[in-house]
Order: structure tokens, then sequence, then C-alpha cells
């Protein structure tokens, strides 16, 4: 996507810099970052706030369209890794595991203790993939993300569920 592009661009010209100037860099890819406090309208938290009303999860298509999630207090504790270590180079940042749509949307319901499967409409989008290794930032910054998505699917619906009037 032009969206990906531009971020590639990025990443070159601060690698680009560090040779040229000799300097410590560090670019960090973040995924879908989610926890308390989340407002933007994507997948997983779109089906919290669907069960938080009560209501099903909907999901376009299959629901077999991969996703990488990070919870927000792992997203901080792998900045304050890339701080923290004398490295340079890109680093993914994410919790490891592969999430399909359709298993955001059964965590979503079995979280908010509702039954019953999600409600499937047609796809309009084209399957996109998004998944990436951290196996260079658990070796080169000591990155260990340790929440799991049950649990900090848990704690944001919480969160929901404490706003709502």
């Amino acid at each position: 996507t032009d969206y990906g592009a531009t971020k590639l661009s990025g990443e070159d010209h601060l690698l680009a810099f560090a040779y040229e100037e000799k300097a410590r860099v560090v670019a960090l890819r973040l995924p879908a970052i989610y926890g308390p406090g989340e407002k933007t309208p994507r997948a997983l938290p779109n089906f919290l706030r669907a069960v938080a009303r009560g209501e099903r999860p909907v999901i376009a298509g299959d629901g077999g369209d991969l996703r990488d999630q990070l919870y927000v207090a792992d997203a901080v504790s792998g900045i304050a890794c890339a701080l923290a270590q004398p490295v340079s180079g890109i680093f993914n940042l994410a919790d490891g595991e592969r999430h399909s749509i359709e298993e955001l949307a059964r965590v979503a319901l079995e979280v908010a203790g509702l039954g019953g499967e999600p409600e499937r409409r047609e796809r309009v989008k084209l399957r996109r993939d998004y998944h990436m290794s951290i196996d260079k930032a658990r070796r080169e910054l000591g990155f260990a993300p340790s929440m799991r998505l049950r649990e900090g699917m848990a704690l944001q619906l919480a969160w929901l569920r404490s706003r709502s009037p």
C-alpha cells in the first residue's frame, strides 16, 4: 500500500542518516496496539464495543485474515527495551502470535460471557494478512511480550464496561 511504502521510505532515510552520521538509530514496527483507552475503529476494539453492548461481533468474509496484536503495556516495554540496548536497526514488536479476525471475534464473545457465533457478512475488502516475526526484537532488544490476547481483551472490555452508563 502507499501507507506501507511511506513507512519503508522513512526507515530507509533513517538508516541512511545512521550510516552517514555514524549514529545509533532504532525504528520500531508496532502493529495494532490495544488496551484500555483505545478508540481506534478496527477489528479488535470494534468487536469489544459490540459485545459490551450485548451484540455479536460482525466478521466480513471468512474471518481468516491474520493480524498481529500488541497490548499497550507490552508496547511500552518494547520501547523501553529499545532505549536500553546499544543496538541499531529495525525491529518488529508484537505479541508473537498470528491471530485471525475470527479468533478476535470469538475471544470477544468469550471474555464477554456471551454464547453463539460471530455474525458474518459479505467481504467487501481484499483479504490481507499482517503478521511479522519478533525474533530479532527478542534476540537483540530482550523484548518479551507478556500479555496474552484473551487477558488483554478482557482488560479492555472491563474498561469499556466501566465507561458505560
